[in-house]
């Protein structure tokens, strides 16, 4: 035990001696001279993190600046006797960005600073020249030597705020195109989910982002019948499948929109990019649609009128022939016995292709009738009774005040009314209504064709009849085409082409609306005679 109490002191003495040695060599001036050269290179090594900052750095204390590294020169624009001992507030604007005093909300944020809460905010400060700049600037309280300092960071952000207003910019355009297109816009991302659609798309077809908000309602909603529905899938299908070709087709399909509408619509599709979903456009077409088939529908007319006319003139010269054989013939017979009954038949036949070669003859026709103003009271009225005799339909007038004339072919005029009237008692075998209405028409109708700029007069004819189908709806001028038997006297089907094309010739035009089991509504659009204006050129059909 003793032995190692001696051991212990022994070690004892040993520290002692080494603590003493050690306190000798820190009293030493070899040691201070180390601790200098530590402190120097520690210093100088801070001292160059500070200069090569990238952002100014400012010490601040008692409200004034005490140091400042070079960033800081570069960005106030000045040397450093200009900025050393300088208030802050001689580098700050009255006001700030958002109207604030700057001085008022500088002392804010620099006392929450120095009670310990770091600031971060963006700030206008003012270069020694007076030009404004913007900056992000950081304050934080820092002790030095046992007193505190205000360390104020600033970073120049001028050209990044300058770049960013410029993507503000090109986003608000971007979004003015978007909202302004005259098509509508759908973004549609890789899964189906529709993720954009522009005011266009809500004003041709009414839904919004609510009511589809993926493909799959969307087809449910825009095509309602499930087999035309399986035809615009495959079709869409075959798109994306094709999605990579240079030459983009457009698809063309019948929209049914929100309030039961049905609008023709073409439809193009644009892969973004690789998994970032797609652009689909859409455009309605449907009044382009119907332009074209109006065109193609008059250079029909105009073929088939070429060759009615011609064939109305041959025939008419042989009917002339067999009418007066078959008078000459009843005379010898001094128009008795049953033999001059059958050529009576006969003559009366002849008549009436006679009369038939003159509708030819009115189909075809070329150039402009003789026109006068004319009052459409008397001669609807006419054609009504001409039509309603021994039938079993009523007909209702409404006729507003103060119509206007209308500058038009009387016989021409009233031949329109009575085959308008005629096929509407045709669908009525079992009786009916017929509704006439007539008014003046001084302004454009919202989707109407384009007017004159002139006044019009129109009149409405409504039956409560069996209707004509949509498919059906787009042929109904066209010469021969009826929805009754043909090869008979009701089946001509040469009725609403006579009526289509004197209409035409007088520069008004004809709209028809019907359904099935709901009637059928002919509206015919004439020039009022009150504007004596050029009419070689104007709307010319439905």
């Amino acid at each position: 035990m003793k032995e190692k109490i001696k051991k212990d002191g022994k070690f004892l003495e040993a520290l002692k001696s080494i603590r003493h040695q050690i306190d000798t060599f820190e009293r030493s001036a070899t040691y201070r001279k180390l601790a200098e050269l530590v402190l120097v290179e520690s210093e100088e090594r801070y001292r160059t993190l500070f200069e090569a900052a990238n952002d100014a750095i400012l010490l601040i204390q008692d409200d004034q600046i005490i140091e400042c590294n070079a960033k800081s020169l570069e960005i106030f624009g000045c040397n450093k006797p200009q900025l050393i001992k300088e208030y802050p507030e001689r580098f700050l604007p009255e006001y700030q960005s958002d109207g604030q005093l700057s001085k008022l909300t500088s002392e804010e944020k620099i006392k929450s600073a120095l009670e310990g809460v770091p600031q971060f905010f963006e700030w206008k400060y003012r270069r020694y020249d007076g030009m404004l700049f913007d900056a992000e600037v950081s304050l934080n309280c820092v002790e030095l030597s046992g007193k505190r300092f205000l360390q104020a960071i600033v970073r120049d952000i001028t050209k990044r705020k300058l770049a960013e207003e410029e993507l503000k910019r090109e986003r608000q355009k971007l979004q003015t195109l978007l909202e302004q297109a005259p098509f509508g816009m759908i973004l549609v991302d890789v899964k189906g989910n529709y993720k954009y659609m522009n005011p266009r798309v809500r004003e041709l077809f009414g839904y919004n982002l609510n009511d589809t908000p993926n493909g799959r309602m969307w087809l449910k909603k825009a095509y309602p019948e499930p087999s035309y529905r399986r035809t615009v899938v495959a079709a869409w299908k075959d798109e994306i499948r094709k999605i990579n070709r240079k030459k983009k087709v457009p698809r063309v399909f019948n929209v049914t929109s929100k309030d039961g509408t049905e609008k023709i619509v073409n439809f193009r599709v644009v892969q973004l990019e690789k998994n970032g979903g797609y652009l689909v456009t859409c455009e309605d077409i449907t009044d382009l649609k119907r332009l074209e088939d109006e065109l193609l529908n008059a250079q029909k007319l105009e073929s088939v009128g070429i060759l009615a006319g011609g064939i109305a003139h041959d025939f008419n010269n042989i009917l002339a022939v067999v009418l007066g054989n078959i008078s000459l013939a009843r005379s010898h017979l001094n128009n008795e016995g049953i033999v001059s009954d059958r050529l009576l038949e006969a003559e009366k036949a002849c008549l009436r292709a006679k009369d038939l070669t003159q509708q030819l003859l009115t189909f075809s026709r070329g150039g402009e009738s003789v026109k006068e103003p004319i009052d459409l009271k008397d001669i609807i009225r006419e054609a009504v009774n001409s039509v309603i005799t021994n039938s079993q339909f009523e007909c209702n007038f409404s006729f507003a005040d103060q119509l206007f004339p209308v500058l038009a072919n009387e016989r021409e005029i009233r031949q329109v009314f009575s085959s308008i009237l005629y096929n509407a008692r045709e669908s009525m075998p079992l009786g009916g209504a017929v509704s006439i209405s007539v008014e003046n028409v001084t302004e454009n109708p919202k989707d109407e064709l384009p007017f004159l700029e002139r006044d019009y007069v129109r009149v409405s004819i409504k039956d409560t009849g069996s209707g004509i189908p949509q498919s059906q709806l787009q042929r109904i001028f066209e010469p021969y085409f009826s929805t009754k038997p043909l090869g008979t006297q009701k089946g001509m089907g040469l009725g609403l082409a006579i009526c289509y094309s004197i209409v035409k010739k007088h520069h008004g035009f004809i709209e028809v609306e019907s359904n099935v089991d709901s009637g059928t509504k002919v509206n015919v659009y004439l020039p009022a005679a009150r504007n004596d204006r050029d009419m070689s050129t104007g709307p010319t059909g439905i």
